[in-house]
């Protein structure tokens, strides 16, 4: 897989990608997204400096939150989507929205189902 503009653009065409694969490389996407996200991002996406440096601060327990619904929408081939600022002045912020449902059934195990959301803003 080619590495992707971290744009909205980029971030759907990494999507389609990642969605066209057989399920055992699906697999193997999904399981490097919840072991090392930040390895995975990084070979996934270009990245300039000031958000290399970025990513490389963001709190471990945002990213591990961030990392399983990532995974887990992957999986069950769900959008995601990414919101990113017309203006980037001020203090960077990543919120990321409540958009997924999961249901356990006893019968047919976890379901995921809905959509991620990601905002990147300013203030």
């Amino acid at each position: 897989m080619t590495k992707q503009a971290f744009t909205e653009d980029g971030v759907a065409t990494k999507e389609a990608e990642l969605y066209a694969l057989s399920s055992t490389d699906l697999y193997t996407e999904t399981s490097q997204i919840r072991t090392d996200f930040k390895t995975w991002f990084t070979n996934n996406f270009v990245l300039d400096g000031s958000q290399l440096s970025y990513l490389v601060g963001i709190d471990p327990k945002f990213i591990t939150s961030v990392a399983s619904e990532v995974a887990d929408s992957i999986e069950n081939q769900l959008p995601i989507k990414i919101e990113f600022p017309l203006v980037t002045i001020g203090a960077k912020f990543l919120e990321k929205g409540n958009a997924l449902l999961y249901t356990f059934e006893p019968n047919t195990g976890l379901r995921v189902s809905g959509q991620l959301q990601i905002n990147i803003y300013y203030q």
